[in-house]
């Protein structure tokens, strides 16, 4: 629960001063009027989830950036379980593994989480 004190006896609720970054917030209705707001809902795709529709698409470069963005975060996770000198290999694997498989993969925003779960079983990394 978060509560906010002010130093001011006048307090208005429609009138909020920051003194952190020295502005005021001014609200153009009463805060005890109610009102109705009707928002369209906006479906902004994260850059994951552009970059796995493109390599869906077949656009290696996206599944080199995902590469890029992400072959540290593999790598941690088979240290913990691989000899170290096999690591290398095996995040190349992982990657391989990913994209043959990357159609099955319902949302593409959970393209993280997906691929350090194939990281951690390493399921069908060894065919």
């Amino acid at each position: 629960m978060i509560y906010a004190r002010t130093l001011k006896p006048e307090w208005n609720a429609n009138n909020l001063e920051c003194p952190a970054i020295k502005a005021e917030v001014d609200f153009p209705a009463p805060v005890s009027e109610s009102r109705i707001v009707i928002a369209s809902p906006v479906m902004e795709l994260s850059e994951d989830a552009q970059l796995v529709n493109a390599a869906r698409d077949g656009n290696r470069a996206a599944f080199g950036e995902l590469y890029g963005k992400y072959a540290r975060v593999v790598h941690g996770i088979l240290l913990a379980r691989i000899p170290p000198a096999d690591v290398d290999d095996l995040v190349q694997d992982v990657f391989l593994h990913a994209m043959h498989k990357l159609p099955s993969l319902r949302d593409a925003a959970a393209f993280a989480g997906w691929l350090a779960a194939i990281a951690r079983r390493g399921d069908g990394l060894d065919s």
